[in-house]
Order: structure tokens, then sequence, then C-alpha cells
């Protein structure tokens, strides 16, 4: 009489009625059962009506003497099942029901109902988008910055919640999840208890972008090689100018490296030769012009980059004048 179903399982009570006529019990069929469902401890039950039989006016016991009651509860918590009826033998009516402590008569039923609850909670750093959560315990949804998803109850036992197809220039850097009876769980085997509320809080940091720049004083074919965290690369600034040596080596005068994990970056260039001077760096928010930290090193800059930034460094380099010692033989190579 005493059992346990998870929220959102029905469960079935079958009402069994004799009598005794003076030649041992027998069914007592067509006889009329009332009942009661009473909610406790946060259960809230609903009676399936279309699948019992104990809640129809007038008789309702079957050859068997029996009826059914179908009910459920979508939260956790206990229904007792109290029922009674009339019996009548020859012209003698007798009330008997669950509970009465009469010999005979069973004990009400008490049906137990357990669940817990998943909460996903997202938190994005360095701007925002949508992503998607896979489930055992739903379908699939989408949440941005600062969204949660709130499984309300469902049964106890193991559970996982995990994100797939993270949107390009994303990482996933973080889940926590957190019980509500203390400690932490597993977000791939969440082991869901009577009651217990898990917190699951994904985190995903944005990459970032830097841009450089070569701005050579006067525009001049010469070549500038690059070094540093983002590997060699070589850029010039030459608009306007051909290379007298090969018409058609070109290169560009700016090189964007996107998809950049958050952190430190250094860059420098080496100087091509005596006819040029390193004029400095400036570092620049790419969108709005502002500008971003960064700090200077021999001929180049080390600058952090936080995540979700898109910055534009530019390498200033000024072309000195001949020297007498220099005369004509100063070339742009």
């Amino acid at each position: 009489l005493n059992e346990t179903n998870q929220v959102n399982e029905p469960h079935t009570v079958t009402v069994t009625v004799t009598k005794d006529p003076g030649t041992g019990p027998v069914p007592a069929a067509g006889e009329h059962v009332d009942f009661t469902l009473t909610d406790g401890g946060g259960a809230v039950s609903v009676l399936n009506a279309a699948a019992s039989t104990c809640d129809e006016a007038g008789p309702n016991t079957d050859v068997n003497g029996q009826c059914v009651i179908v009910f459920n509860s979508a939260s956790p918590g206990t229904v007792t099942i109290h029922a009674e009826v009339d019996v009548t033998i020859d012209s003698v009516t007798m009330h008997r029901e669950s509970g009465d402590g009469l010999s005979g008569d069973s004990a009400d039923a008490n049906k137990k109902y357990e669940g817990g609850r998943i909460i996903v909670e997202k938190v994005t750093v360095g701007g925002d988008d949508q992503f998607t959560f896979d489930t055992d315990y739903k379908v699939d949804f989408q949440l941005g910055n600062g969204g949660t998803d709130d499984s309300g109850f469902i049964p106890t036992g193991a559970h996982s919640v995990s994100e797939i197809n993270i949107p390009s220039g994303w990482d996933l850097t973080s889940v926590v999840c957190n019980s509500s009876l203390g400690g932490t769980e597993n977000n791939t085997a969440i082991g869901l208890t009577d009651g217990e509320i898990v917190t699951c809080t994904f985190t995903n940091t944005k990459r970032a972008q830097i841009t450089i720049v070569k701005d050579a004083s006067p525009n001049d074919a010469q070549n500038f090689v690059f070094g540093g965290t983002l590997g060699a690369f070589t850029l010039d600034d030459d608009a306007g100018v051909v290379d007298p040596v090969d018409p058609l080596a070109q290169w560009p005068n700016s090189q964007t490296f996107s998809n950049q994990i958050p952190g430190s970056y250094t860059v420098t260039e080496t100087v091509p030769n005596a006819f040029w001077e390193f004029g400095g760096v400036t570092c620049v928010n790419t969108v709005g012009g502002a500008a971003y930290p960064m700090s200077a090193v021999t001929n180049g800059m080390t600058v952090n980059l936080a995540p979700g930034a898109d910055v534009t460094c530019t390498f200033v380099n000024n072309k000195l004048g001949p020297t007498r010692t220099q005369g004509f033989w100063q070339t742009p190579t």
C-alpha cells in the first residue's frame, strides 16, 4: 500500500470489495465506491478520469468486485488514497472504508512521488550568441547570455546536459554544476535525487581578433618582416610605388589574425636596413578607434587581447634621408 513512483509516472490503485453472505467471502459486484486523493509534501494529484472506474456514478465495481483509480503527479510529494463503500447483504447495509481499523479493511494507500530539477544557466564573456544544449530529459534548446532553462520536476536518477555545435569563434571555458544538497555534479553524469535541484552554469568565452598594419613614411616598396606570438609574416606600404627589383612582388600593408585565444601577444618587426627607423606602434579598437592598451617592446609591442576584442595595431617606420656616406647608394631594398 506504500509505493514510490517517479514524477509524471501514472499510478493505478485497485479497490477490491468483498462481502460474506454467510457462505464465505465473494466479490461485491455492482456496489458504489467513493474515494478521495489527499496531496501532501508538494504533490499535486491529477485523476485520469478516462482510465478510472471508481469515479463513475452509480454502481462501479465489476464482477470481481473491483474498480480502479488512476492518477499522476508532476511534482514530488505524497498522495493518500482513501476509499469507502456501502455494502448491502440481503436487507442489511454496512459501511466500510480503508483505514477504519476494522477487521478485513486495509489501511489507506500512500503513493510517494519522487523528482528533482536541473537548471541550466548561460554566461558569455566578450560578446553574446545563441548556444544549443542537448539533454536526456527534454528536446534541445538554446540560450544566450543570462538565459536559463528549468527542467521542472523530472524523474530521479542519471541525467546529462551538454553544449553542442558551439558557434565559431567561441570556446566553452567552464561548466560547473552545483547541487542544492551541497557539492557538485558532473554535467554528463548527474545523479539526481529526490527533491534535489542541480544548477549547471555553462560559460563561453569569445575569441579575439588583431590586425597589424604597416605605415611607411613615405610609401615605399620596402618589405618589413614581422615575428612573435602570431608567427612570421611580411607587410609593406607601397601604394602607388612599384618595386624596381620585382615589379610583380606584392605584399599587403595589413594582416588580420582572427579566432585568437584571449591573452598576451607580442609582435615585433625587423628594421630592414640603415635607411629606415622604427617609429613606434599605436593600438586602437577597430570599431570606434578608441586607444587600446599595449606595452612597448624593442621594435614592437605586447598587447593583452581581452575576450571578444577586435584590435588594430599600426607599426610606423620612417625613411631616413641619404647621408654624405650613403650618397646615391641608398636603395629601397
